[in-house]
């Protein structure tokens, strides 16, 4: 099944505050852009909130950035691992 960022991406623009993050979140959770795997530990919603924060913040702090696509992301209870990243930086 390949990956297609239109049907399964959540976008927000930065600088995000843990409030607009919470939204993105359970946004995708309603649209099925963020999908549960296990009951057992089920997604922690503050903690990808304050990880979504936390990259927003880096973007506005780093203006080098001109892309970052994280894909995917996989989250356990409050565990957070980034299979692959792909950061594309301005030219110097």
């Amino acid at each position: 099944m390949e990956w297609r960022a239109e049907d399964q991406a959540a976008v927000a623009l930065p600088p995000l505050n843990m409030n607009l993050a919470r939204y993105l979140v359970i946004q995708a959770i309603k649209n099925k852009k963020i999908r549960g795997r296990s009951a057992l530990r089920p997604l922690d919603i503050a903690g990808l909130s304050q990880l979504l924060v936390q990259v927003s913040n880096l973007i506005v702090d780093c203006p080098e950035i001109q892309r970052l696509d994280i894909h995917p992301l996989l989250a356990s209870g409050n565990e957070f691992t980034a299979l692959d990243v792909t950061l594309g930086l301005a030219p110097l």
